[in-house]
């Protein structure tokens, strides 16, 4: 850990570090992206953790409760379905959506619309204004205007679906929430490792034709090498972004900062501030 802190400071401010990278004097350590990547995904472990338990469960289960009829309750049982309500029964869309359905020709009014005396033919959803419609065995599921899919019923298990087995459903997610965490973490790392091996490469080969135009030799290891710690700038501003919710750099403009930066390093001299003289005491 002592090497990588001490890497990832001289990635920062050195200006002799990149000159030893290009003239071989530093060894590859793929250790070095590893750990950027297992600390990329720890943080955004925890950005979406924070927001499992403060806004995607308590939020969701607010909104489906508050938008699911309370005095409904339809049950499956041996691939029929049966509901305590008239027929036809129909889940409007809700009015804080009719701004953005009104910009889409061609969005329903409904939601769900349940007819157990009725057959469901592929034109359901449209005959019933609905983008999903439901009858004593099939579900019939609009997915876009030229894709209509159906469902029997038989496949589906038995089970009942109320206002209280939806607050069921919520209060037994969060109990076991926290699985989601651990393995969007491992997830997170995996991917993060090889996202970060793939814009090295770019950013290398990038690197080796920008040092052919500037008439100077590069090996593809040691352009890799200056490109992995040139990316530590690009690593902390997306740790940064990805704490306030903005973002993060795509791969091409991660790989155009990151030669920027070794560019920098190398064909810009340091600045030296002179210590002032002090004048002899005779």
């Amino acid at each position: 850990m002592k090497t990588f802190l001490t890497d990832f400071k001289r990635s920062l401010s050195d200006w002799k570090f990149y000159k030893e990278i290009v003239t071989g004097q530093h060894p590859l350590r793929l250790w070095y992206a590893a750990i950027l990547a297992v600390i990329s995904s720890v943080v955004v472990t925890i950005v979406f953790t924070v927001l499992l338990y403060t806004v995607l469960l308590p939020k969701g289960k607010e909104y489906i409760i508050a938008h699911f009829p309370a005095d409904l309750v339809a049950t499956v049982k041996g691939g029929e379905l049966s509901v305590n309500q008239p027929m036809p029964y129909k889940i409007v869309i809700p009015k804080e959506n009719e701004k953005q359905d009104k910009k889409n020709k061609d969005a329903h009014t409904n939601f769900l619309v349940i007819d157990t005396n009725a057959e469901a033919t592929l034109d359901a959803p449209s005959k019933y204004d609905t983008y999903v419609f439901a009858n004593k065995t099939n579900i019939v599921a609009e997915k876009s205007k030229n894709e209509v899919r159906a469902y029997p019923l038989k496949e589906f298990p038995d089970f009942t679906l109320s206002s209280e087995t939806i607050k069921n459903f919520f209060d037994s997610a969060a109990k076991y929430a926290w699985i989601v965490p651990i393995g969007l973490f491992f997830l997170a790392t995996f991917g993060a490792f090889i996202g970060l091996l793939f814009t090295y490469l770019l950013a290398a080969l990038l690197l080796m034709l920008i040092m052919k135009i500037a008439s100077r030799s590069i090996t593809f290891a040691n352009a890799f090498k200056a490109s992995m710690y040139a990316y530590t700038f690009i690593f902390l501003l997306n740790i940064v972004l990805t704490v306030l919710a903005q973002g993060s750099f795509g791969l091409i403009s991660s790989v155009l900062l990151t030669d920027i930066i070794v560019c920098l390093f190398l064909f810009i001299p340091p600045t030296v501030v002179e210590a002032p003289k002090v004048p002899d005491i005779q």
